[in-house]
């Protein structure tokens, strides 16, 4: 008589219960963050002598452009991280965000309310 070998299947992770390392995320951090610091400390007032505009308008578009760029980082990680990247996939994402941010609503409006509480009695 055999003994029936029983296997292990490894099951599969949900996504929404992940989360990242302190690594990761200062990497995504840096990411998003070093074009917008070479923008505003850099490469505008290095392009303002230069170009015969107004320096608010080439401010304007420098920024716009690093916010584009901010956008796609935030996709591109929104489509590694919901699989498939389909609206019902989205939703169940979105949802689960929501969820959580209901179920701990009650302590953040209390939190909020002692903290303004607290602001306005420090400025009487």
């Amino acid at each position: 008589m055999t003994q029936p070998t029983i296997t292990a299947t490894p099951q599969p992770t949900d996504a929404l219960d992940e989360q990242y390392s302190l690594t990761k995320i200062l990497t995504i951090w840096a990411i998003v963050a070093a074009p917008m610091g070479f923008i505003t400390w850099i490469a505008v007032p290095f392009l303002e002598p230069r170009l015969d505009v107004e320096p608010g308008f080439v401010f304007l578009i420098m920024i716009t452009l690093g916010l584009i760029w901010q956008g796609v980082v935030a996709y591109t990680i929104l489509r590694k991280e919901v699989v498939p990247f389909t609206w019902p996939g989205y939703n169940k994402r979105f949802k689960s965000f929501w969820m959580s941010v209901i179920i701990h609503g009650l302590f953040n409006t209390i939190a909020i309310y002692i903290i303004v509480t607290l602001m306005i009695l420090g400025k009487l």
